[in-house]
């Protein structure tokens, strides 16, 4: 398939992903936020002066009506609402982007913001090891400091931290698959195998689980008739896994740890953070259930309610972990918006994911796989990678399902050169 040229609107996407997580410097705004605005005004003047079209998705009304009526009922917060405003600028922005874009173009942004990813992370670990500390320390550009791990620099690449680091070495291994079997022209096996040393100099378990589930579901969906491709690729994550477990020897341990610390609702005074933060703020939701929150308290009120519950539940914990995202989404949507909101949410990935491997379109299972994988320890609704699968899963009018935009309802007045 031959290349799509990217337009301005593409250029202001790719650089407000490398931008995501840049701290503010003082300002009202960061980068991305600025990024995510202009993009957003200039999109909705294309569809409305161009196209003459400015529809939304009746998903995204729907879904911003429930949000806002749960919210509204059950408190009156001035950053809750300004939480919401963002969170539907930012999905606004995205669904408008992917509306007028391809498969194609969308997959190519996004592998090339892997492969940036992937060779700033490379040059910070050369660094590290040169001690030119300049080159891999960003605590002045608003990150916080590196993470070493056994003398070996956990990077971070353009993250705050190295779990950050997951979606966009998961998409850039998804990409990097799929690319070469359908024969991208600009998927390259050399970025591709940047982008798998990235995750494993990441050293973090999230970036791990999330690799592990991309090609777990790759060797699935992807009908290998050769056995010489099938026994290349496993032999590759067979050595993947022990460069993996040579790096964190003690990952196996800590995984089964953590499940254990989750299914015995306990927490351990060590030092495992992830088990505390997610056993104590789950805890809290249980507890938010059990006095009737069955509908939750609204869009971003965990934070809240945490003050309320930790020091009842509590009266040792020697540290306050995710306040406000919960660390985990699914702990998140359940303490906010109760037992009914998780439903709801559980049952639409789910049958996306049927749909996907039923009528064969794997992308469409699998990015709903890897979007389910990567919230398990992240619950911010304004993470741009979980506002860009919402949008493509469920608002994305077949773009994984390689529609043209013509199927797609959409014109064909060019977007912006």
């Amino acid at each position: 398939m031959a290349d799509e040229k990217f337009s301005l609107i593409d250029y202001l996407m790719l650089f407000a992903f490398l931008v995501a997580e840049l701290g503010t410097f003082g300002l009202p705004l960061n980068l991305y936020q600025f990024v995510v605005l202009l993009v957003c005004m200039m999109l909705t003047a294309h569809w409305l002066y161009l196209e003459n079209d400015l529809r939304i998705h009746r998903g995204i009304i729907g879904l911003f009506a429930y949000i806002v009526a749960v919210t509204a009922f059950n408190m009156c917060d001035l950053e809750a609402y300004k939480s919401i405003i963002f969170f539907g600028i930012q999905i606004v922005t995205f669904y408008l982007y992917i509306k007028r874009t391809s498969r194609e173009k969308l997959y190519k942004l996004l592998y090339i913001v892997a492969i940036v990813f992937a060779i700033t992370a490379i040059f910070q670990e050369i660094a590290f090891f040169l001690h030119f500390k300049c080159f891999y320390d960003f605590t002045a550009y608003g990150f916080p400091k590196p993470v070493i791990r056994g003398g070996i620099l956990a990077v971070s690449s353009l993250c705050s931290e190295p779990s950050h680091c997951a979606p966009v070495a998961a998409f850039g291994m998804w990409i990097g698959l799929r690319g070469a079997e359908c024969k991208e022209t600009f998927v390259k096996p050399v970025f591709t195998a940047l982008i798998a040393v990235f995750a494993v100099i990441t050293m973090s378990a999230v970036v791990y689980m999330s690799s592990l589930v991309v090609v777990g579901v790759y060797l699935f969906v992807n009908r290998l008739s050769d056995l010489r491709k099938r026994t290349k690729l496993i032999l590759y994550c067979a050595i993947a896994g022990v460069v993996i477990l040579a790096v964190k020897p003690g990952l196996m341990v800590t995984v089964f740890s953590r499940l254990n610390q989750f299914k015995n609702m306990s927490i351990d005074t060590g030092n495992d953070l992830s088990a505390v933060a997610l056993v104590s703020n789950f805890r809290i939701a249980v507890e938010k259930l059990k006095d009737g929150y069955f509908f939750g308290t609204g869009f971003d009120s965990h934070r809240i309610h945490y003050w309320q519950y930790i020091n009842s539940i509590y009266d040792h914990l020697y540290q306050y972990l995710n306040i406000g995202d919960a660390g985990s989404l699914y702990i998140r949507i359940f303490s906010e918006f109760g037992i009914v909101g998780l439903f709801v949410f559980v049952f639409a990935c789910v049958k996306k994911v049927i749909f996907g491997m039923k009528s064969r379109h794997y992308d469409v299972g699998a990015i709903t796989i890897l979007f389910m994988t990567l919230v398990l320890r992240n619950g911010q609704y304004e993470n741009l990678f979980t506002v860009l699968c919402i949008c493509i899963i469920w608002f994305s009018r077949g773009i994984l399902t390689e529609r043209k935009l013509e199927e797609r309802g959409i014109g064909t007045n060019a977007p912006f050169p």
